[in-house]
């Protein structure tokens, strides 16, 4: 009676008349797949892969059936694990080994044929998954440029607002700078200008912290603060700087410009 049972049960679960619905054929099957979707990771054995399907129809002709090109495969895959010391992926081709055992060559044909016909129904949704990720990467790219304008703009924004506002800020002390501007002119000597004008912009930044409108601002807001009441300050300056004796100055930068260039053209 247990024999039979047996016997039974062997036949359900690998039955040669009902082969692609029977248990050992999905199973293997299943095994196998799991197996071919690790050889991309192994060393040197896509090209083997490649290598062994190209010369599939010289190797029939050799007398090798579909069962030994699968064992032979299955082998240098076993071979390449072991070197990689991948004790799972060792264990499931081994497994898979194990259940070919019960395969003979038309089984295999039609092992191979129906992964070879899955592989093809996942083309058209690996290729949908593909473009998806592609369309989801240019998405992403186009809003990383987008984040990056914006954080420029912002920037932007940020010190035009500030030019504007210590603008405003240099207004309210317009009778200050009257006063400093008429005192820098009267000076002569470079040190005493460096002076006055480093004692001029120290007590610019010293009011700046009891101004409302910089009252909030971080360091870095501060910073450029300065830097553009700076700019504003050596804007006004700089015809005082360069040409202390106004227009008699300027009247000598040009002559001394025009004879310069005079005699380059006459070279020429």
């Amino acid at each position: 009676g247990e024999t039979g049972k047996t016997s039974e049960d062997s036949e359900l679960y690998y039955d040669p008349d009902n082969l692609t619905q029977c248990r050992a054929f999905v199973d293997v099957k299943r095994k196998l797949r799991l197996v071919l979707s690790s050889v991309a990771s192994l060393p040197g054995v896509s090209s083997v892969g490649s290598e062994s399907v190209l010369r599939r129809s010289k190797m029939r002709m050799s007398g090798k059936t579909d069962a030994r090109q699968l064992t032979e495969f299955l082998q240098i895959l076993l071979a390449e694990s072991i070197n990689g010391q991948d004790k799972a992926l060792c264990a499931q081709i081994r497994e898979v080994m194990r259940c070919l055992v019960a395969f003979d060559d038309r089984a295999v044909r039609k092992l191979l044929r129906a992964l070879k016909g899955e592989h093809r129904k996942r083309t058209a949704y690996m290729l949908y998954l593909q473009q998806s990720r592609l369309s989801l990467l240019q998405l992403r790219s186009n809003l990383e440029k987008l984040a990056i304008r914006l954080q420029r703009e912002k920037l932007l924004i940020g010190e035009c607002l500030v030019d504007m506002l210590v603008r405003f800020y240099l207004e309210e002390r317009d009778l200050q700078l009257r006063r400093f501007i008429a005192e820098f002119q009267t000076l002569k000597a470079q040190d005493e200008r460096t002076d006055i004008m480093e004692r001029a912009l120290n007590s610019l930044y010293e009011c700046l912290p009891r101004e409302k409108m910089w009252r909030f601002a971080n360091a870095e807001r501060i910073s450029f603060v300065k830097k553009s009441v700076e700019r504003s300050l050596m804007a006004q300056l700089y015809v005082y700087a360069l040409y202390p004796n106004g227009e008699a100055d300027q009247s000598r930068d040009r002559f001394l410009s025009i004879r310069t260039v005079v005699p380059f053209f006459r070279y020429y």
